[in-house]
Formats: structure tokens, sequence, C-alpha cells
């Protein structure tokens, strides 16, 4: 047990986040949403069993140190917790943190769990539209092409049909088609790019 809380001292909330205990909470916000997205077992689908359990393992850690130093009164708690557990020995140590304990529901959930961040995302870093592992986003006319196909076939279809010219209609419908397609093939395009440029 003793071994336990001195382990608990010397790894805590902060060191999940890597952060130090006086950072703020635009650096700990910062922290917590770069350590999930490494963390996140949506990003370790393809690893071994043992990989996702551990990535599991290291997102409930850093669930539960966003949980406490995001609330700034559960902040407080803790950071007394973690100075009485530096001066007092394993016995009170161990009172103290029961003291303190957080209120867990039967599933083993803390009741505080947030688990959306509703601010907007202000720092660049942290915007989610970030390729990963240095893939690369879809080319410009690649966005752009489906979309004018799309308005302009529309647009050509509309006219036809109103003006009574069959062939401006129709080349309107093969147009749409054309665009339809170029929506549905440009993410396996992006796809093939991406697995092509890490090779």
């Amino acid at each position: 047990m003793m071994t336990d809380r001195l382990y608990a001292v010397r790894v805590n909330h902060y060191d999940v986040l890597g952060v130090a205990p006086n950072a703020s909470p635009a650096e700990i916000r910062r922290a917590f949403v770069i350590a999930a997205r490494q963390h996140h077992p949506d990003f370790h689908a393809n690893d071994n069993a043992a990989s996702r359990r551990a990535a599991e393992a290291s997102m409930r850690a850093v669930n539960d140190a966003w949980a406490v130093l995001s609330d700034s009164r559960r902040r407080l708690v803790y950071d007394d917790q973690l100075a009485a557990l530096r001066r007092i020995g394993a016995r009170e140590a161990q009172a103290a943190n029961r003291a303190h304990a957080v209120q867990r529901t039967s599933s083993g959930a803390s009741i505080h769990f947030q688990p959306f961040d509703n601010e907007p995302d202000t720092d660049p870093l942290l915007l989610d539209d970030q390729a990963y592992d240095g893939t690369r986003p879809p080319p410009p006319w690649m966005q752009i092409l489906p979309v004018a196909l799309l308005l302009f076939g529309l647009g050509s279809t509309i006219v036809g049909v109103f003006v009574g010219l069959r062939p401006l209609a129709g080349l309107g419908l093969v147009v749409v088609a054309l665009a339809t397609v170029a929506f549905l093939l440009a993410p396996f395009y992006v796809m093939g790019q991406n697995r092509h440029s890490r090779r």
C-alpha cells in the first residue's frame, strides 16, 4: 500500500497530461486534447490486442486527469491531496485519500465525468481538421470540382426544363450524375494517395 501511495505521488494527473502543477487551465486543456488524440482507442483500432488495451488504459487515465484538473474546485481538492500525500506517512495518506475520494457509480465511472468539451477551439493546433500521421488533405480542385459540377448540372437541368431544350436538360442530368460520382470517389482517391505516400 505504501508503494501505491508513493507511486500516486510520483505519477499523478499532472504527469498523465504532461503539465506542471502550476499549469494554466488553457495549458491543461491543450495537453488533454493532444493526449486524447494520441491515446484514443479509435486511433489504435488496427493495433494488436495488447496495444489496444494499453491505449484504453491510457485514455482512461487521461479522462480521469481531465475530469479533475478541468474543474477548479476538484483541482484544489486534488492539489491538497497531493500535498497531504507528500507531507504525511502512508497510513495518514490513505485516510486523507478516502476522505476526499471521488464518488463512483456502480459501473466505476466518476459521477463528474465530462465526455465532451463544449468550449470553442481557438488554438490552431487544436482544430479538429488537422491531418494525422502525415496524411494529406485532398487537393483544392477535388474539393471544388464536385460542387461546381453539381451546381452546373442542376442549373442546366432547370434551365433546360423551363426553356424546353431537352439536350440541355439531358446534359444537366449527366453532369449531376458525374458530380455524384466525383463526391463518392473523392474519399477513395484521398485514401489511395495517403496509402501511397506512406510507402
